[in-house]
């Protein structure tokens, strides 16, 4: 590069570091961590985006001067996929689905790379049909990489297709130290019922991470979302908190992190606190972030900002459209808005998709409209696998009016969705607080929900959609966020490296 180039490559770095100071010292006292620590890691994840852009322009300039070059396409397919898991959304997975497929229209052998960047890229847009055939395309020219396995079995297991994702993933265990393996592998033990396996491959495969020097902030801090995530949904706040703050020193700017903080905060019935990590997300923040600050706004009393933020979540969904998006069909469910609308589109995606989630949802709608004998079988499709979740509890309890034996050992709680009067009065225990190693068996203090206040709302009057009050007085709000695609989140893949984290495919919901 000559001398112009790097003087405009220092200018920008320069004014993207001093922009955006003013907002990280403040971040740092939400997340009480020294403001000098904040600062130099948000430079270093500054310094890595400006890498990142710099070598964006420098290969879409060779492959402007040579169009030909397979290998300069596939590098730049697995910049763009790294831009988009760092915020760059949609329009960066298709031109990353767009230059690999190029990049492969010029090599079609040993071009493992422009593979790896397609099957992803449309995985992350939910394309999980042509993710599915380029995956299976990808592990058949190189059986032997068990990163590309590990991608195929989570297709397979976002497809609900899980009797291939159990040969898969079986044959992956003696791999679960690798870093691209060991989160597919945990989230396959949860769908499984086995959440406290999950647990251990989830905290060792931290660990592994934090010794790598090699992989970028934003996967490392993306290990760190995966281990408070799981905590979360589990009822260990406190590890949940711990996890979450260790990532955002890792990277202090990250939307994902700060949404799941303002969920956390959220199960504590700190809705202040809620609505700060929720609006520090600011434009990276999701449907399920936008609606939880809505909630913390209605809880709060103040309905016209509640509105605002509801019709925002509900406004993101319709201007991004995109296949089987379970943070929107779910916020309508649980807000009571367009039921009928959004269980017509549940009921096309079963028929692509059949996963527990899915099936779960589907029920769900059909239960809002009045169809309760209809509900029936769908829920019991969610159940299947034995699936400990807290959501598919609630439901299957609601819908069948028993508890489902997988529910019997405990739920954790508080509950992130709709909580049901008089459901689970003695569930205070996480499902996994008895499977855990030693240090982390501290029970969480918490009491469902008997009486409720809040926000009114037109749901059955056994149920309340919104908002409860616990025996002890600590208000528990239903909202949850699955984190969608490659794009950082339900929901990352493996992009530039072998390791690279999967997607985060579990629903990140207050427990």
């Amino acid at each position: 590069m000559d001398l112009r180039g790097r003087v405009v490559i220092s200018a920008v770095l320069g004014f993207a570091l001093v922009a955006g100071a003013a907002g990280v010292w403040a971040q740092a006292s939400l997340i009480g961590a020294p403001a000098r620590e904040i600062v130099a890691a948000a430079d270093a994840a500054a310094v890595e985006r400006v890498r990142r852009d710099r070598d964006v322009v420098f290969y879409e300039r060779r492959v402007h001067e040579d169009p030909r070059s397979a290998a300069d396409l596939a590098r730049l397919a697995a910049l763009y996929l790294q831009r988009a898991r760092e915020g760059g959304g949609v329009a960066d997975f298709r031109l990353a689905e767009e230059a690999a497929r190029r990049s492969l229209a010029l090599r079609d052998g040993r071009n493992g790379q422009a593979r790896l960047v397609l099957a992803s890229s449309l995985l992350a847009q939910h394309r999980f049909l042509e993710a599915l055939a380029a995956a299976e395309e990808l592990v058949a020219y190189e059986p032997e990489r068990v990163s590309y396995r590990a991608l195929l079995g989570e297709i397979q297991l976002e497809l609900g297709y899980y009797d291939d994702a159990r040969a898969t993933f079986t044959e992956l265990r003696p791999a679960r130290a690798n870093l691209a393996v060991a989160p597919r592998l945990a989230r396959w033990a949860e769908i499984e019922g086995r959440p406290g396996e999950a647990w251990v491959i989830l905290r060792a495969a931290r660990t592994e991470a934090l010794r790598r020097p090699d992989l970028p902030r934003e996967q490392v801090a993306w290990f760190h979302l995966r281990v408070g995530d799981f905590a979360l949904r589990n009822g260990l706040l406190r590890e949940a908190g711990k996890a979450l703050r260790a990532g955002l020193r890792v990277d202090p700017r990250d939307p994902r992190l700060l949404g799941a903080l303002a969920r956390l905060e959220a199960a504590r019935g700190r809705w202040k606190q809620a609505i700060r990590y929720g609006e520090r997300a600011g434009p990276g923040a999701d449907i399920a972030t936008l609606a939880l600050v809505g909630d913390a706004y209605a809880a709060l009393g103040d309905s016209a900002r509640a509105r605002e933020y509801y019709a925002r979540a509900d406004r993101l969904g319709i201007e991004r459209p995109e296949p089987f998006n379970r943070q929107w069909t779910l916020f309508r469910l649980d807000h009571q808005i367009s039921l009928a609308e959004t269980r017509r589109i549940l009921e096309r995606e079963i028929e692509v998709r059949q996963d527990v989630y899915g099936y779960d949802q589907l029920a769900w709608a059909r239960y809002l409209t009045g169809d309760l004998a209809g509900a029936r079988e769908p829920m019991r499709q969610a159940l299947r696998m034995g699936t400990r979740d807290a959501l598919l509890c609630l439901h299957a309890r609601a819908i069948e009016g028993l508890v489902p034996a997988n529910c019997r050992v405990g739920v954790s709680a508080p509950y992130p969705s709709v909580l049901l009067a008089g459901v689970y009065p003695d569930a205070t225990t996480s499902l996994i607080s008895s499977r855990l190693p030693s240090g982390s068996r501290k029970k969480q203090r918490t009491s469902p929900g008997r009486r409720y206040g809040g926000v009114r709302n037109s749901a059955p009057r056994a149920l309340r959609v919104r908002y409860a009050a616990s025996q002890s007085g600590t208000r528990i709000v239903n909202s949850w966020l699955t984190v969608l695609g490659s794009a950082g989140g339900a929901n990352v893949t493996s992009g530039l490296s072998a390791v690279g984290p999967p997607p985060v495919t579990s629903r990140i919901q207050l427990p």
